[in-house]
Formats: C-alpha cells, sequence, structure tokens
C-alpha cells in the first residue's frame, strides 16, 4: 500500500517555494492589470474606480507610486501638447496653413479647407440673419489674411509695361495713372495673360504703389515697390505670367517679386464693414500723434455715418500703440453720432484729404520685423494688469509704449460697380480694410471683437457680395482658371452627394428637363445662340484657347451701351420717346453682336413677387402669352410648364451662378451670365413694364417664375 499513500507534510515542504511565488503573484499587479483592478469585484465602481479616496484602506499605499508617476506624465502631456501640436502642423507639407487667428476661429467657427488654408466657413451660431442685422447696423469682421500680397520692386516705366501687357484700360483705371502712381489711393484691375485681352482672365487683383512725391517729374526712373493683393486660387498664375512679361520685355533690369504673405505672414489684413466702422476702429486703436493732420481727420472720422463718402479706395496710415493695453473689459456696443454732425464732418474730410496720409513705415521690411520681435507676450501684461488694475486695463507705462504702423483702405460699394444697382445696399459694403504686420493679428483681432464688431466667415461674406449683386471670386468668374476648378469641384461634390441617394430618394433631373443640375454649359449655350443666328461656330478668332473659347464681356463702354439699350424697350423710356430703336441703336447692337459672339455679360436678378433663385437655374426667354399675363394684378408671378417631353418649351440664354433670398431688398435675387446674342433677344419686342423681365426656373420645380434682369457692370 506503500504506493497509494500520500505524505502530505513532506509534499508541501517540498513544494513551498513554488507556493509563496504563487501567493505573491496573486496579491500583486502583473501584466496588464492596473491597482484598480485588486479591488473586489463587489467594490468596483466605473465612477469611483480611479478615485483613490474611495480605495480601501489597505490599497491607498501601494497607489502613492503609480499616482504619482501618472501625474507627473500627464502633466508633461499638457504642456508641450500646444506646441507640439504646432509644430506637427508647420512640418507637414501636405497640412493647411493656419492663419494667426485659426485657433479663435476654431472654437467658434465650421473651419473648412480652401485654397490650402484652414479657413473659417460659417458661425457655429448659424444667424445668417444675424450677420446682415451687424452688417446693416453695426460692424462685421473678416480675416482675409490668406489673400496673398506680391511686392514688385523696380522701375516705375517697367512696372507699367509689364502691367500693360497684363491688364486693359477699357476694363477700368490703368495702373499708370495719376491717380495711383502717386500711392494714396488703391486700385483694381482684372489680370489677363500676356496680351490675351479678352480671352484667358486670371482675376481681379487689388494694387497699391509706395507713396512717392509727384513734384519730380522723371518719376519713370525712379525704383518704385507696387503691392498686389490677390485670391489665393490664383496666386501661382498671376506670378507666372508677371515673369513671363518680365521676360518678354527684355530689358536689362528685371522686376524683383517677392511674396509677403507666405508661411511667415509678413503682413495681415482684416475687413472690416457696417455703419460703425469707423467707431469700432476709433475705440479699439490709440493714436501715437506724429502729424497733427492725420490726427484731425482720425478725430473726424468718428463722426462719419458711412465710409462712402470717403475718396474711393483712399489710403490712410496710422501709427498705433498696443491695443491690449487699452481693451476693455468686456464687449461692448460703438455707436456713430447724428446723420446731421456726421454730414458736416464728412464734407471737411473730403476736401482736406491727401496723399500724404498714405506715407507709412510698413514699407519696410526691416521695421516690421523689429515691430514683430518687440511685441511682450501676454503672460508679462497680464502680471502688468494685476498691479495696475483700472475699468479699461490701460497701462500707461513707458516701458510698454510701441509704435505700430498699420493702413487703412477704404472700401464701398463703387470700387466693384460702375454702376451702383443697389443703392440701398451702401451700406453693406462700406467700411475698411486693416493691413498690419505679422504677428500682432491676435492683439488687434481681440480688440476689434471687444469694441462692437461681429466675426464672419466665407458664407456670410458670401452672402454680402450677393446682397450687392456683385460676383465674387472665384465661384462667380466662369472665364478664369480658378473659376473652372471650383466648378468642377462643386460639380463633383453634388454628384457624389447625389448618387449616395437610393433611385426612389433622388430627383429624376432628365424627367423634369433639366439638362445640367451640377454645373453651367456656358460653351454648349454659346454654341447653341450662335447655330440659332446662323453664326460660324468654327470661326476662327485671335487670342482663343481651345479649352476655354469663352470670355466675360467687362469692357466698360459696351456694358454701359448695351445697359442703355435695354432701358430704351421699357415702358418708361417709351413714354417719352416714341421710338424705341433707331437706325444709329441698330448698328451699334449689330457691332456688339459680331465682335462678342463668344461673350458672356454678367446679369442681376431680381424675382418678380414669389422665387427664391438657386444655382444652376436656367435663366429663359418670356414669349409674348407670358408677358401679357403681367398686366394681370391677380398673376402671383409663377407659370406652370405644360409639356416636359422636349426638356425647357422657353429659350435659355443664360444660367444663376449664385442666388439667393435678399434680407435688404424682401424677395430673391441672384448673380448670373447670359449669352450676349440671347441677351440681344430683350431688344426685339417692346416691353410694357418698368423693367426687362426674364423668367427663371429652379432646377427641382415644374413652375417657370418672372424676374427683372439688370446688366452688371464692375
Amino acid at each position: 500500500m506503500a504506493g497509494k499513500t500520500l505524505d502530505v507534510k513532506g509534499f508541501i515542504e517540498s513544494r513551498v517555494e513554488e507556493i509563496k511565488k504563487m501567493q505573491t503573484a496573486i496579491q500583486t499587479i502583473g501584466g496588464s492589470r492596473s491597482l484598480f483592478q485588486t479591488v473586489p469585484r463587489r467594490m468596483r465602481r466605473r465612477a469611483a474606480s480611479h478615485n483613490r479616496k474611495r480605495l480601501p484602506n489597505r490599497l491607498t499605499i501601494k497607489d502613492t507610486t503609480d499616482n504619482s508617476k501618472l501625474v507627473t506624465a500627464a502633466k508633461k502631456n499638457n504642456k508641450r501638447r500646444r506646441s507640439a501640436r504646432k509644430r506637427n502642423i508647420k512640418r507637414s507639407d501636405d497640412a493647411s496653413k493656419w492663419l494667426e487667428t485659426h485657433i479663435w476661429h476654431a472654437k467658434r467657427m465650421k473651419m473648412a479647407n480652401k485654397w490650402n488654408f484652414k479657413i473659417a466657413s460659417i458661425c457655429c451660431e448659424k444667424g445668417r440673419r444675424a450677420a446682415y442685422r451687424a452688417c446693416k447696423n453695426d460692424c462685421t469682421l473678416q480675416d482675409v489674411s490668406y489673400y496673398r500680397c506680391i511686392q514688385i520692386t523696380g522701375l516705375q516705366q517697367l512696372i507699367t509695361t509689364t502691367f500693360g501687357h497684363l491688364t486693359s484700360n477699357q476694363t477700368g483705371s490703368a495702373i499708370n495713372s495719376v491717380d495711383y502712381l502717386q500711392g494714396g489711393i488703391e486700385g483694381c484691375q482684372i489680370c489677363y495673360h500676356y496680351d490675351s485681352y479678352p480671352y484667358q482672365a486670371i482675376g481681379p487683383v487689388t494694387f497699391l504703389w509706395n507713396y512717392i512725391d509727384l513734384s519730380n517729374n522723371n518719376t519713370n526712373n525712379l525704383k518704385r515697390s507696387l503691392w498686389l493683393w490677390c485670391h489665393p486660387s490664383c496666386y501661382k498664375e498671376l506670378v507666372d505670367q508677371i515673369t513671363l512679361a518680365t521676360q518678354q520685355n527684355r530689358l536689362d533690369e528685371g522686376l524683383e517679386i517677392s511674396p509677403l504673405t507666405s508661411d511667415d505672414n509678413t503682413l495681415l489684413r482684416f475687413s472690416l464693414r457696417g455703419p460703425t466702422s469707423q467707431s469700432v476702429l476709433h475705440h479699439a486703436l490709440t493714436l501715437i500723434s506724429e502729424r497733427p493732420a492725420i490726427d484731425d481727420v482720425w478725430n473726424k472720422l468718428l463722426n462719419l455715418s458711412s465710409t462712402a463718402v470717403l475718396p474711393r479706395g483712399s489710403v490712410l496710415s496710422l501709427n498705433v500703440g498696443d491695443p491690449r493695453l487699452n481693451r476693455p473689459i468686456l464687449k461692448q456696443r460703438c455707436n456713430n453720432l447724428d446723420q446731421l454732425v456726421a454730414r458736416d464732418s464728412s464734407q471737411t474730410c473730403f476736401q482736406n484729404w491727401s496723399y500724404e496720409f498714405a506715407k507709412t513705415s510698413l514699407w519696410d521690411p526691416a521695421i516690421r520685423k523689429s515691430i514683430r520681435d518687440a511685441k511682450k507676450p501676454d503672460h508679462e501684461l497680464n502680471k502688468l494688469r494685476m498691479q495696475y488694475f483700472d475699468n479699461q486695463l490701460k497701462l500707461n507705462i513707458e516701458e510698454n509704449k510701441i509704435c505700430i504702423p498699420i493702413m487703412l483702405i477704404q472700401q464701398s460699394s463703387g470700387t466693384a460697380t460702375l454702376i451702383n444697382i443697389n443703392n440701398q445696399c451702401d451700406f453693406i459694403s462700406s467700411g475698411w480694410d486693416v493691413i498690419l504686420p505679422a504677428g500682432w493679428g491676435m492683439p488687434f483681432w481681440l480688440s476689434f471683437i471687444y469694441c462692437g464688431a461681429r466675426a464672419i466667415g466665407l458664407q456670410e461674406s458670401a452672402k454680402q457680395y450677393l446682397e450687392q449683386g456683385i460676383p465674387i471670386f472665384p465661384s462667380d468668374y466662369p472665364d478664369t482658371a480658378a473659376g473652372c476648378f471650383n466648378a468642377a469641384e462643386t460639380c463633383q461634390n453634388l454628384m457624389s452627394d447625389y448618387y449616395l441617394r437610393p433611385p426612389a430618394k433622388r430627383v429624376n433631373y432628365s424627367k423634369i428637363g433639366i439638362l445640367s443640375p451640377f454645373f453651367n454649359p456656358w460653351k454648349e449655350l454659346l454654341a447653341y445662340w450662335k447655330q440659332s443666328l446662323k453664326f460660324d461656330i468654327f470661326k476662327a478668332e485671335e487670342n482663343t484657347d481651345a479649352t476655354n473659347n469663352f470670355y466675360v464681356l467687362r469692357c466698360r463702354k459696351e456694358l454701359y451701351v448695351l445697359n442703355e439699350m435695354l432701358k430704351k424697350v421699357c415702358k418708361p423710356y417709351r413714354n417719352r420717346n416714341q421710338s424705341v430703336t433707331t437706325d444709329t441703336d441698330n448698328v451699334v447692337i449689330d457691332n456688339l453682336i459680331n465682335n462678342h459672339s463668344h461673350a458672356l455679360v454678367a446679369v442681376k436678378v431680381t424675382m418678380y413677387r414669389r422665387g427664391t433663385p438657386s444655382q444652376f437655374c436656367p435663366i429663359c426667354l418670356p414669349n409674348d402669352e407670358d408677358l401679357l399675363k403681367l398686366k394681370d394684378q391677380s398673376f402671383k408671378g409663377n407659370l406652370d410648364i405644360p409639356s416636359l417631353k422636349k426638356g425647357t418649351d422657353r429659350d435659355v440664354i443664360g444660367y444663376v451662378s449664385c442666388g439667393d433670398f435678399s434680407h435688404s431688398l424682401g424677395c430673391g435675387i441672384a448673380v448670373g451670365y447670359c449669352s450676349l446674342l440671347g441677351l440681344t433677344k430683350l431688344l426685339v419686342n417692346a416691353c410694357d413694364q418698368d423693367e426687362n423681365f426674364i423668367l427663371i426656373r429652379n432646377i427641382r420645380s415644374l413652375q417657370y417664375h418672372f424676374a427683372a434682369v439688370q446688366i452688371l457692370i464692375f
């Protein structure tokens, strides 16, 4: 029986070491187990399991060492989190660039990747009406530092000769005009490829010369500097054409082209719009008096009800102090003075305005760098605030004084349109653009916000342009490369969203007669009208690009003639003059048709009674029966479509580029383009109404809506 017995005492004594190791492993943490997992299951709670005070006393001692390690690691991560994230963003080549106000916007707005930048798209408050009220009664603020600034340095004659090949005097004032050469006014022009006008447009460009005294007659041989501000989507194309034009001149001394808004953001630009924009500037900025004339003008600007009374594009250079020193504690609302006082002061400002107001040290790169380096950190100013606390947080200490040069550029609707078609919307476009050195974006931005400005994004800004009836770049410029790229991207996004829905839950556009619901077929439109009027479609023309054989008519003289011809057809003109058109008018119309058969004309559409136009809706010509219904007082403004077998039963003359409801007019408005050949059809039949009427049909609608059409001259 010896083989069947077990000596327990001897068995345990021989395995004492193994048992001790097992007990030790049970009582201590091993592997991926944490200290809190040693608590009995009946005591484990999700809310209290990581709270050291809720642990039993026998476990708190063991938790001391581990808890200290966790706290130390957490502090390290929190300390380096923001700086490391910024460094990683800057290291990445494919990442979108951040503006100086990016973090402030990211907390309050929806951000979008646009043109290799992170730009605020729309406010999270969803206050489109609030943004309109702020623009109408107060002030709106937008960071447009993503616009690229190019500094061109060289002989004045060489610069003007170069841009003579890229611009045309027919689209506006020339860059070598006397008003612009002195440097006191900012101008705007449409740039084209080298000697390609009117084809191959690049985009709108604003320019500003550095200040110079024109008493010297030999300014052509002087070395000058010119700032060009352009949209980032056409920046590379513009620089390439400037370089090409410089090479074509074949001169010994070339032009020096240097970007000022690259990764380092040498210059920043803020846009303030609204009737109280000058009041916000007056409360946010502390002027360092150097010239008595500027001090006098600065004090009188507070009384202005609108900057539209000032010279168009006028420049005012100021030297201001640190805006953080007089920033209010709470947000406040700034108001202007009475209209009577404003009218008297505005006349005085206009009479005493001088080009010398544009003289500034902001053109010197060394001064810009020194001002950026002289900025004190916020934590140092916060310590001083604790010692010298006043209601307005004013720190009047000599060592804190700093002189910052900035530029104020007047903006109004007159800079964009020759014929002001929206007199009631002047308050939307009037305001100031502020140009300041890099590194000071957030101090000035917060001061403007605390003094009553409301921040807006891209969508609110586009709505402001639409309220004025002004096309916005690049979405409303179909003859540019940036506009074509934007249209292709929009079409791709809309089509992907459309085909994500099942067939039963999406609109069948082919059945309702809409041929292009996701883009505007400009080439097909022009080909249709050239064929209908018996034009040779394959007629060879000069400067015609094979990939983009149409252009937008921007010659102001011819647009003005076309606008006057459309007015003659309306009822008010025919009441004063019996003959609608004369032989001279017919000759003018024939010349327009023969010279601009490939041209599109920008128009503004205002809905009649009902309807809100949307993007891509066709603009059609009404027939005689449709116009007779306008005489009926009970007519609501919409027409039902009788048949959809053959698509649209009205002649399409154009398409809407952007449209929405206008809060200022109380009806739907849109900006679109029409074929010049189709637009001349409105001149055939006399209209018994006060305006020229066309038909608008939304891409999801089965009805036509009447709308008035006007020529846009920009």
